[in-house]
């Protein structure tokens, strides 16, 4: 499985199929082999066969919540929306933490400096939660670090309207402003991280502005 979940995340989404295949036969009563093929195959354009897969992970274990998640993505995107709407419904009401793990899986992709993979994760748990401010930051963190600063802004910009007090989330926005030569709207920034505390930000006022929180 481990050699499975290693192709996927490269994106060799064939080698992958072959990998979990394998697995099923030799455990056919493998959720997680069901969840992931499907993931795989749904990855590579086959929602069809994905949303087999995941339907037969949901009768090994009828509350396999990333199961309907997984299904509810792939229907989505055979514009089968009211199944979609109906399997997401399900994958919070069987697991309304689930968001989380999907924002936790972001993390340690952020931290092995898979961005995009980073990405793809926030966005998933920002649709099982799109009130969540922790994922809207993670989220802006990674496109931040692609590069895509107003993508970030954006996002960053999106934590705030859920949390105003996130001192870091205005230090990081103000960075990014500065990329994009919105220096106006950085110095704005700035000082509202330092005001809640953002150590970094106050050092960096004393430094360029001669001003001290």
């Amino acid at each position: 499985m481990l050699q499975a979940e290693e192709q996927l995340d490269k994106g060799d989404y064939k080698s992958a199929i072959t990998f979990f295949t394998k697995a099923i036969e030799l455990d056919p009563q493998s959720i997680e082999a069901y969840n992931s093929r499907g993931s795989a195959k749904a990855k590579s354009g086959d929602y069809p066969d994905a949303i087999e897969d995941f339907s037969i992970a949901i009768e090994l274990d009828p509350n396999a919540a990333e199961a309907y998640y997984n299904r509810a993505a792939a229907k989505a995107s055979i514009e089968d929306h009211k199944g979609a709407r109906e399997d997401r419904k399900m994958a919070m009401k069987l697991d309304p933490k689930l968001s989380l793990v999907y924002d936790n899986r972001g993390l340690i992709k952020y931290l092995r400096d898979n961005y995009q993979g980073a990405i793809d994760n926030f966005t998933t748990a920002l649709e099982l939660d799109p009130k969540s401010a922790i994922a809207y930051k993670h989220r802006g963190y990674a496109k931040h670090e692609m590069k895509d600063y107003q993508g970030a802004i954006e996002d960053y910009t999106s934590a705030l309207t859920f949390d105003a007090k996130l001192a870091d989330v205005y230090w990081n926005r103000a960075l990014a402003k500065s990329q994009v030569e919105d220096n106006e709207g950085a110095i704005k920034d700035y000082k509202k991280a330092a005001k809640l505390g953002n150590i970094s930000a106050q050092n960096w006022l004393k430094e360029n502005l001669g001003e001290e929180e």
